[in-house]
């Protein structure tokens, strides 16, 4: 990854939009950036960082920290990166979460991350925040980046100092060695489901085993204790097993047959028993059903003859009585129409009554309607015109409501900045005394190190002057002649001691500078407070004064409000009333077409009621002439009741016929039956007459004889049953037997050798360091990285220290391979990497970063880091060490790669002439390029 072009706005101390076009870099490969204390060195890798990954490049800035804190709410802050990858050119746009202004209403609303990321070229897309393509893209996640290609403070020694565990971690993305560690896992997985196919056989077999039907009734095949120790360990002597299921079926085979012979003669025997009970039982029922079915013969003779006489008498009655009642229902039916013509009559006259009344009720409420519609439209329109006075002067009222909106808001908008401005100078006099306090630190340890640095040069001209001898020309200043000599004083003071006061002046320097910083940007943002606030208040009040303005300002906003409120409500009384009139008028008009459809109902109903009491006097008439034929006395009651008895009558005559009909017949049916039954058993006696006496004596011994050998039969079929089933059973289990050994034999081979390939490869052989073909291979991979790291530690150096593999004591159950030292070729020793000094770990660290990236771009599949960012850390190099480690990022940047540096070393900024400058601008920072 090459950086082409990075922008940033209301990012960090960058408020307006910054840009850094870095292939103005790329001829010389090595750019310094350098500038202002907070100026914003660091946030141009955090902003790249932040590009790629959405993270800053330190672990000590939060995400939320980013945003710049010169920043308003309407100002978006973004990171834009066009970056080179691959021979690829890549465009990445990151948006933090901020709060921005609602774009209805007032207040402020939560706008989230956005994410856009492109191949130069094509269409942008976005991503939500749990995606990162730019991961996937460069093959490695932010803290590996920040660890091979920014050298961030803070994280430039975390590689160096990283666990065998994180080291895993960092060569397993970088080196692209998922394959190898997807490769022990495979074997690993394999090795699982080898393991759960020979469980499931086993199980199945033992399985199997438990179904095996052991009878030691039938054969004592399984009665030993060998084979009673196969059934117990089916695994282990599953060949004997089988081989005595075998021998067990071959006798339980021959006992079946020797019971399927005995059933048969059971059977033929049974049969013949059953024969012979039948046949005496058969002769002995005909002769009792004989005797029978004579007697009861005679008895439904006698029944059959007294049914007919009866029969006779109940058709003679019949025939009488049916006739009368004919007759007489023909007259009370002739009566029973005409009383049903009355009725019909009768009942239509009523309803003609009835609807007359209900026109004569619609008519008079018609009426009514249209007088009360009159009266309503009346009451209406003087409701209308009272309303019209009320609604003439609203226009004016709300033109005046505007005007009075305006100035209130106008007032309001003074007030806030008045606060604000408030606000600020409040916050401004508390950092003016911060600011002070912190000057008077800074000039007190100044004045204390002038004073400390006096003493040491004092001291050192004191040495210098003891070795000055008389005619002797001096070292310094060359004369021979010594006429007051430099003193040592009594208190001694060391350089380290000196050099430690410097730094605490140059600590409190920076922290009184910082304050100067935030001091001017209160000021300058004070200035802008009081400049918006006079614009406002210019047009409206004399004086200037603020605090006079604002009080002015309050009272006037407090007397628009009420007479705005007021307004407000005068004006809402007129629109109700011009609701109210525009209402009035709707409900005029639907007065006057309800008057209307009134008359013309009136019309209708008084028409149709002349025709309804018309109709009313002919019915009448009808009703007259009906009550005429029916006669003086008629009753209707008593004539439907006569009419029912008579019908009653006649359908129980004719039902008391027909049951004495029905049982002469089935008198006739049982006695025709009975002669058919007599005539059967007389035939089936004829046939067996020879054979009554044998009956009658032999069917209790024939029947006892058939219960026993019925008995045997069950009891003999019963037992052959279940040796069929146990037969069954066990040739079952003798068939998948026969199958399940020789795959179980197969299958636990294939396990065995498969658990012993996982074992090896991951490091976890019984007996065996702890070494996984990963770490392994990793291993090989560390040895190269330190190859090419020592190439310029040894240089740096001057050949002293050396990167190499720790040879730690190898346990059997920690993993190795992986583990750090640093030789110190001095003492001819190795050591921790824990124990070298800072500028020892920063060039240790620097080889072995630039290390890491000259072998993985070497090698095949490995990522490319065409880009090194290191923050700070050559301050703890001395110049000879400093020149060497130039002298190496100038070498690798020719190789086509981009070398960026922050540093506050003066040296730095004379050796490197390429550089982006940070400037404090006052209320935010910006970037000059200096090539």
């Amino acid at each position: 990854m090459k950086p082409i072009v990075l922008k940033m706005q209301a990012f960090g101390p960058y408020l307006k939009e910054t840009s850094i076009d870095f292939s103005a870099f790329f001829d010389s490969g090595l750019f310094l950036i350098t500038g202002d204390t907070g100026a914003g060195k660091t946030t141009i890798f955090d902003a790249i960082s932040y590009a790629l990954y959405g993270e800053a490049s330190g672990d000590k800035r939060e995400k939320s920290m980013l945003r710049s804190d010169y920043a308003d709410a309407e100002n978006e802050s973004y990171v834009y990166l066009r970056f080179e990858f691959r021979n690829k050119v890549y465009e990445v746009l990151r948006k933090p979460a901020w709060q921005r202004p609602k774009k209805r209403g007032e207040g402020t609303t939560s706008e989230p991350e956005h994410l856009y990321f492109n191949e130069l070229g094509a269409p942008a897309k976005e991503y939500r925040n749990t995606e990162n393509p730019l991961e996937q893209l460069l093959g490695i996640n932010a803290r590996q980046f920040k660890q091979t290609a920014m050298l961030a403070q803070g994280e430039f020694q975390k590689l160096l100092l990283a666990t065998s565990q994180d080291r895993e971690l960092i060569f397993r993305r970088i080196l692209n060695l998922s394959h190898i560690n997807s490769f022990a896992k495979a074997l690993e997985d394999e090795a699982s489901k080898a393991k759960l196919s020979l469980d499931e056989i086993k199980t199945n077999i033992v399985f199997v085993v438990s179904n095996l039907v052991v009878d030691d009734g039938v054969d004592a095949v399984f009665s030993s204790e060998e084979a009673r120790e196969a059934l117990q360990k089916p695994l282990i002597f599953g060949d004997r097993l089988v081989e005595l299921i075998s021998a067990s079926l071959d006798k339980q085979k021959k006992a079946l047959a020797q019971k399927d012979k005995l059933i048969v003669e059971l059977q033929e025997a049974l049969q013949t028993s059953k024969q012979n009970f039948i046949r005496a039982k058969n002769i002995n029922e005909h002769i009792r059903a004989l005797a029978g079915a004579k007697h009861e013969k005679e008895r439904l003779a006698i029944e059959h003859a007294r049914a007919f006489e009866a029969y006779r008498e109940a058709q003679r009655v019949y025939d009488e009585e049916f006739e009368a009642c004919t007759r007489r229902l023909a007259k009370l039916e002739e009566k029973r129409s005409l009383f049903a013509s009355y009725e019909k009559a009768f009942e239509q006259e009523r309803a003609h009554e009835r609807h007359c009344e209900t026109l004569r009720r619609a008519f008079e409420q018609h009426q009514n309607e249209a007088l009360a519609l009159e009266q309503e439209l009346k009451h209406v329109e003087e409701a209308r015109e009272a309303l019209e006075e009320d609604f003439a002067h609203v226009s004016e009222d709300m033109a005046h409501f505007e005007r009075l909106q305006h100035s209130l808001q106008t007032r309001k908008d003074i007030k806030q900045k008045a606060e604000r401005y408030f606000s600020e100078q409040e916050k401004l006099e508390k950092e003016e005394a911060s600011y002070l306090h912190y000057q008077r630190l800074y000039e007190e340890g100044k004045a204390e190190y002038s004073a400390a640095e006096k003493r040491f040069f004092d001291e050192q001209a004191g040495i210098l002057a003891r070795s000055l001898v008389e005619g002797k020309p001096c070292v310094v200043c060359g004369s021979t002649h010594h006429p007051n000599p430099a003193q040592i004083s009594d208190s001694t003071l060391s350089k380290e001691a000196l050099e430690k006061l410097k730094n605490n002046v140059e600590k409190r320097q920076d922290t009184w500078q910082k304050k100067a910083l935030e001091l001017r940007g209160l000021r300058s943002n004070l200035s802008v407070y009081l400049e918006e606030f006079t614009e406002l208040s210019k047009p409206l009040y004399q004086t200037q004064d603020l605090k006079e303005t604002y009080a002015e300002n309050e009272k006037a906003q407090e007397m628009l409000a009420r007479e705005a409120s007021e307004l407000s409500e005068k004006i809402s009384r007129a629109k109700r009333s011009q609701q109210a009139h525009e209402a009035y008028a709707i409900q005029i008009k639907e007065i006057v077409l309800k008057h209307k459809d009134a008359q013309a109902a009136i019309e209708l109903k008084k028409s149709a009621l002349y025709e309804a009491e018309a109709e009313g006097i002919r019915m009448q008439e009808q009703l007259r002439l009906l009550q005429e034929r029916l006669g003086d006395g008629a009753d209707k009651q008593e004539l439907e009741k006569a009419y029912l008895e008579l019908r009653n009558k006649k359908d129980e005559l004719v039902d008391r016929l027909k049951v004495t009909q029905e049982n002469l017949e089935l008198e006739k049916e049982k006695l025709k039956k009975l002669e058919a039954s007599v005539l059967a058993h007389k035939s089936a006696l004829d046939a067996l007459e020879h054979d009554e006496k044998a009956g009658l004596i032999e069917q209790e011994s024939y029947e006892k004889k058939l219960r026993a050998y019925e008995l045997e039969l069950a009891k003999d079929t019963k037992h052959r049953e279940d040796l069929s089933v146990s037969y069954t059973t066990n040739v079952q289990v003798y068939e998948k037997l026969k199958k399940l050994y020789p795959t179980y034999r197969q299958l636990k081979h294939d396990f065995e050798m498969k658990l012993n390939l996982s074992q090896t490869a991951q490091g976890k052989m019984t007996g065996k360091v702890r070494l996984s073909f990963e770490r392994y291979v990793m291993g090989f991979y560390f040895e190269q990285m330190l190859f090419e790291a020592n190439k310029r530690l040894t240089k740096m150096t001057d050949g002293r220290f050396e990167l190499t593999k720790a040879q730690s004591g190898q346990t059997l159950n920690t993993q190795t391979g992986l583990d750090l030292a640093v030789l110190d070729h001095y003492t001819g020793k190795a050591r921790p990497v824990s124990s070298l000094s800072g500028g020892e770990s920063f060039m240790a660290a620097l080889s072995l970063a630039l290390g890491m990236s000259d072998y993985i771009m070497s090698s095949q599949g490995g990522i490319h880091i065409d880009a090194l960012f290191i923050d700070e850390g050559f301050g703890s190099l001395d110049s000879e060490a400093l020149d060497q480690a130039l002298s190496i990022l100038a070498d690798l940047s020719n190789k086509q790669r981009l070398v960026g540096i922050i540093s506050h070393v003066g040296e730095l900024r004379e050796m490197i002439s390429e550089q982006i400058i940070c400037k404090d601008v006052g209320h935010g920072s910006s970037i000059f390029i200096s090539v």
